[in-house]
Parts: C-alpha cells; structure tokens; sequence
C-alpha cells in the first residue's frame, strides 16, 4: 500500500482481493472476497476493508464508488429490489453500502444496472454524503 493506492490480497487465495484508489474526488473501491461459486475468503471481509480503504484515504473523496457483479452485495440489492425498493434504496440494503452509510456517506445514485429488474447481474453505484 502507498498514499495513492489501497491493495490486499488473501495469501491463501489471491484470487480474493481489496482495492481502493481516488480518481479526482471520488474514491474506487474493488472488493472480490467471493467467488462466483460462493466460495469467500477466510480473511478478507466486506466491512473491515471498506473501513481500511475509506481512512486510508481520508479526508481526500467527496464520494465512493464500487461495483457488484458477484456475491452477498449484488444478491442482496437484488433482493431489495423484489422486495420493492428502489435501486438506490436497495443500495444501501447490502453490507457495502451498510458500511458507508454508517461512514456518512448515505445518498446512493446508481451509475449503471445490466441486466433485468431484481436479476442485475452488474450494478456500479456511487456514494454521497446527504
């Protein structure tokens, strides 16, 4: 890790991975700690590597931006979805965007949805604070 970047792997299976970068006043935020069997990595967890990356990089976002195309975020903001939630409400309903929301970073906007209504197979969102 550096001032610029955020990155770790899991030693036991480097397939899963956290990575976090600022681009203009945005912090990118890639977390793959499952696989698209359902396998999850032993040491890297959703909520501590949002946190690491998010005050890694303090005071210099103004946003957060992340990806789901795989695992409990993606099938949970399905869920919400089929459940009647918008998208952004469902954006928040997922341990992601739980994180940082709870970071003050609360006002999802979704950036792109591929895929069918509740059965999104790709979704990018960003985060604001309200």
């Amino acid at each position: 890790m550096d001032h610029y970047r955020y990155f770790v792997s899991d030693p036991a299976n480097p397939q899963f991975q956290a990575f976090g970068a600022v681009e203009g006043e945005e912090l990118v935020v890639d977390l793959w700690t499952e696989s698209e069997t359902g396998v999850r990595s032993a040491v890297l967890r959703v909520p501590d590597q949002i946190r690491k990356i998010m005050a890694h990089f303090v005071p210099r976002y103004k946003s957060v931006r992340t990806s789901w195309c795989v695992g409990e975020n993606l099938r949970a903001f399905n869920w919400a979805i089929a459940a009647g939630a918008t998208p952004e409400e469902a954006a928040i309903r997922n341990s992601f965007g739980h994180q940082v929301a709870l970071a003050g970073y609360s006002r999802a906007e979704i950036r792109s949805l591929e895929g069918h209504r509740a059965r999104y197979t790709k979704v990018v969102v960003s985060f604001r604070q309200p």
